[in-house]
């Protein structure tokens, strides 16, 4: 380290620790600072140290066109599920090679080669259809193995939570998004809680009946009440006015979020008389002091 390349000096001297510092600090310039080492390195010992490639790697045409390759492959990362599908099907529709069949009066069919339309041509060559259809299907691949270890985090996540592995995977696929296809461990351990009295917590066994109910039966109502305490209260209401799952879910969410609006609106009001107060009597230091404790409280 600290040796300079170049030999005679001047603006073609390069320093090797200033080189390999910028490297460790930016990782979007390292592949280029290395290469520049390379080309002033006079030193094979010392090229090999910072990058093992030969040197003139600068110029080589594969390593510049395996660089830009792997920008292509970060973009198609960075696309959306809708995204994703859009390119594919833009792909597929205007393949090179594919052919339609062409018929004039009663002639035998003929095969006419289908190209892209000129607009997609103009900004994706034909030719490199088929290498981005290979990288959009990698990159599903990926995409599938990362939602699958996800899928297991979330089970195992459960499962160190006292819930049955059975009771566990049955309440996540119950629970999955129906926008996304997404798993959820929250919403999954309230449906659990919601159906199975062995999992709610002793509050809930004081207001609610230690009764077990049919999970997928629950979860209908839990699509609309959501927490747990809500989806019983929604079982609750619909054993009393039948008005079926969807409907008592809905009730009572409606209900839940007008009790919160009230209690948040009580404690503004309560909040504020004691600013008043305490304002009216200039204790402005108390009123900060007060209001502290009031909010961690």
């Amino acid at each position: 380290q600290g040796q300079r390349l170049g030999g005679g000096g001047g603006r073609d001297e390069i320093d090797v620790r200033r080189i390999t510092s910028l490297m460790a600090s930016s990782k979007k310039h390292r592949w280029f600072a290395s290469q520049i080492s390379h080309m002033f390195s006079a030193s094979r010992e010392t090229a090999e140290y910072v990058y093992a490639t030969p040197r003139a790697a600068l110029t080589s045409p594969t390593l510049l066109i395996k660089e830009a390759l792997k920008t292509v492959t970060r973009e198609i990362a960075r696309l959306d599920v809708t995204a994703l599908d859009r390119l594919e099907t833009a792909m597929r529709l205007s393949g090179v090679g594919t052919k339609t069949i062409v018929r004039k009066n009663n002639e035998a069919p003929a095969f006419k080669r289908r190209t892209s339309s000129p607009l997609l041509e103009s900004r994706i060559n034909p030719h490199a259809h088929s290498f981005l259809l290979k990288e959009i299907a990698l990159e599903r691949v990926r995409r599938e193995e990362k939602k699958r270890a996800s899928e297991r985090a979330l089970l195992e996540e459960l499962i160190e939570k006292k819930y049955d592995q059975k009771d566990a995977a049955c309440a996540l696929e119950l629970t999955r998004s129906a926008g996304t296809g997404l798993l959820s461990s929250f919403r999954a351990e309230n449906l659990l809680q919601a159906s199975y009295a062995r999992y709610r917590p002793k509050d809930l066994l004081e207001k609610f009946d230690s009764v077990d109910y049919p999970i997928d039966l629950v979860a209908k109502y839990q699509r609309h009440a959501f927490y747990t305490e809500s989806t019983l209260r929604a079982i609750a209401y619909d054993a009393e006015h039948k008005i079926g799952p969807a409907e008592a879910g809905a009730k009572v969410a409606e209900i839940v979020a007008r009790e919160t609006h009230e209690r948040w609106e009580t404690s503004r009001k309560r909040r504020q008389l004691i600013c008043s107060i305490l304002e009216a009597q200039g204790l402005k230091q108390k009123l900060i002091q007060i209001m502290y404790e009031y909010e961690v409280d």
